[in-house]
């Protein structure tokens, strides 16, 4: 007996593909504006997004903008401390409004 793979091409994500793409390629452009390596930023965001579907457990639609949300949040309270310090300040809190732990956030940012 021969054993097979199934599998099921779904024409929404050829249709939106071309879409994620964009939405990926604007990302790691303002990453880059804001001093951060692009390709570094993707690879981060990938994960992010791939964590996402794991806890999740499927591909949803909310998967990605979670991720997207998460790590510029991430970058921009990395900003805001550059820019507090560069004032002579230090923030006591994460701007931004970045959720988890803050060791989290500092391995995040570890990344760029």
């Amino acid at each position: 007996m021969k054993r097979g793979i199934l599998m099921d091409f779904d024409d929404t994500l050829v249709e939106t593909t071309v879409y994620f793409n964009q939405a990926k390629s604007w990302f790691a452009t303002l990453m880059a504006g804001m001093g951060f390596p692009a390709e570094k930023a993707l690879s981060t965001l990938n994960e992010y997004d791939i964590k996402n579907v794991q806890l999740s457990g499927g591909f949803f639609k909310d998967c990605f903008p979670r991720a997207l949300v998460r790590l510029m949040s991430i970058a921009v309270a990395f900003m805001a401390q550059i820019t507090a310090a560069k004032r002579g300040r230090k923030l006591k809190t994460w701007a931004g409004g970045c959720t988890g732990s803050q060791s989290g956030q500092s391995r995040a940012l570890k990344t760029f």
